[in-house]
């Protein structure tokens, strides 16, 4: 049998991805809203149309980062999902 070891690099590896995808949620979302409010707020000063592109850059960038944040979550549900298919897997293989 040529079953890969637990604790194999590469097996490792995969499993700190998830931690650190949600790990910088807080970060992406902080960054798009303050990417969206900068924005907003030079454009305000250069077009004189004070706080309107301001309040909508901002809006904009919190839906961006609740876009990543959603993401984020679905990305992670759907490897939990496999490494519990994979669980089984290796559970129902040693019981044979």
């Amino acid at each position: 049998m040529s079953a890969k070891p637990p604790n194999s690099g590469d097996d490792n590896d995969r499993g700190l991805m998830p931690i650190w995808r949600l790990s910088s949620i807080g970060i992406e979302m902080a960054v798009a809203v303050f990417i969206g409010w900068a924005l907003g707020h030079y454009l305000d000063k250069w077009l004189g149309t004070d706080p309107w592109l301001m309040i909508v850059f901002a809006l904009l960038g919190i839906a961006a980062g609740f876009k990543g944040m959603v993401a984020a979550a679905k990305e992670a549900t759907a490897d939990a999902e496999r490494k519990s298919r994979e669980h089984e897997q290796q559970a129902e293989d040693k019981d044979k």
